[in-house]
């Protein structure tokens, strides 16, 4: 069970990315995902619906050094893209998330984290 698993925090960007893939492979297999200068993009991303992977995942990208966002944050807003893709609203781009370094770059997205982080829907 990939919630259970707690393996030390990465000790480099490439080391996360492993992990992170490794952790998507068992979870969901055709995601994957890649660091980028601002961002970590998770492909596919909405193949991932349980709130424990989302969690697990989201927990080595925060523990990577590379953000200061916790892990119920950035699952938070993977949880919203989920939703939009579910509802087919802006379904191309909410396909992948993109999980910004700092806070997102959208308000209402950022808005809309924030509320779902709060009300532990994460």
């Amino acid at each position: 069970m990939l919630a259970r698993e707690r393996a030390a925090a990465p000790s480099s960007r490439e080391e996360a990315q492993a992990q992170i893939n490794d952790l998507l492979r068992r979870c969901a297999p055709g995601c994957t995902a890649e660091f980028y200068d601002d961002a970590l993009k998770i492909r596919e991303s909405w193949r991932v619906r349980r709130r424990k992977d989302r969690l697990a995942i989201c927990e080595v990208f925060a523990r990577s050094g590379l953000t200061r966002r916790t892990a119920k944050n950035l699952s938070s807003e993977w949880l919203l893209h989920n939703i939009a893709y579910a509802l087919h609203v802006g379904r191309r781009s909410a396909r992948d998330v993109d999980l910004d370094y700092g806070r997102n770059r959208v308000r209402l997205v950022d808005f809309c984290t924030k509320a779902l982080e709060i009300l532990h829907l994460h």
